[in-house]
């Protein structure tokens, strides 16, 4: 009796353990950037040469409004036992006046730390070796824009108010390639435009120098294209031709003016060329 050995099932492929770190969509937009276990900063998206040279939070002083709230309903909460013991007979109202300001401080508190995450966690913008992002949008639509270094020509400072040279803040204009874009906001802009300048700079000077178009082997090829980039010389009598058929159309369009500025228009032209 033949035994049949034992059908195995086919074992299907092992998918790769999910990365940690993928992108927003994976993560709903809440992680912009984190500090590895090799003490550096990552982001989602990062190429593997790419290392981030400095993240820009918005200023500290944009986050007092949102605070406000917050403050005022925390003073109103310590004032009410003062009131309490200057007014004693009016308990009942102090007590649920202090019931409505210790709600309303948890409510502007709530308030304020939603305000400190859009503001100042998730709106950043990350300056590597290659390129500029800038991350707007929260968590519901975050939006991400690159520009890379190589696009930079310029950058400027912006400082309007007295309120920026005070607290040290300002915006930032980036010219670029066939545009700009605008950095809001900035603390200590003079720093993160030396930070941009420089790794502008160290970006050029490791992109290697265009390569010269190689030469043809074949000497007498190499000859008839170096002759044909040389200025050709203009005989004497081609150029009066050229003259006298110029004044004949300036003539036939309302006069000499035209043929004046013809004539100048030729000779200013073929002023380098050899006459022989």
């Amino acid at each position: 009796m033949n035994k049949q050995a034992p059908q195995q099932s086919p074992v299907s492929p092992t998918t790769p353990p999910p990365d940690s770190w993928q992108p927003r969509r994976y993560h709903w937009g809440w992680l912009r950037i984190r500090r590895g276990k090799d003490k550096k900063l990552h982001f989602p998206g990062q190429e593997a040469d790419e290392t981030v040279k400095k993240v820009v939070h918005r200023h500290w002083l944009f986050l007092v409004r949102p605070a406000l709230p917050f403050i005022a309903s925390l003073i109103g909460a310590f004032l009410v036992p003062l009131g309490y013991a200057i007014a004693p007979g009016a308990g009942s109202v102090w007590t649920i006046l202090e019931l409505v300001l210790v709600v309303l401080s948890f409510v502007t508190g709530g308030w304020f730390v939603y305000r400190v995450f859009i503001l100042w966690e998730l709106d950043i913008d990350i300056i590597t070796n290659k390129r500029i992002i800038n991350w707007r949008g929260g968590i519901r639509q975050p939006s991400r824009k690159e520009t890379p270094l190589e696009k930079v020509q310029q950058v400027a400072i912006v400082q309007k108010s007295p309120w920026q040279f005070m607290f040290n803040y300002g915006d930032l204009h980036l010219y670029l390639m066939g545009g700009s874009i605008n950095i809001n906001d900035v603390p200590a802009p003079k720093k993160v435009k030396e930070a941009i300048w420089e790794a502008t700079e160290e970006f050029k000077a490791r992109k290697p120098p265009k390569e010269k178009p190689p030469k043809v082997l074949d000497p007498e090829v190499n000859q008839l294209l170096e002759d044909l980039g040389k200025p050709k010389p203009i005989s004497y009598q081609a150029l009066m031709i050229n003259i006298h058929l110029f004044m004949q159309i300036g003539a036939l369009v309302q006069g000499a003016p035209l043929g004046a500025h013809c004539v100048l228009f030729l000779i200013s032209t073929t002023a380098g060329a050899n006459i022989r």
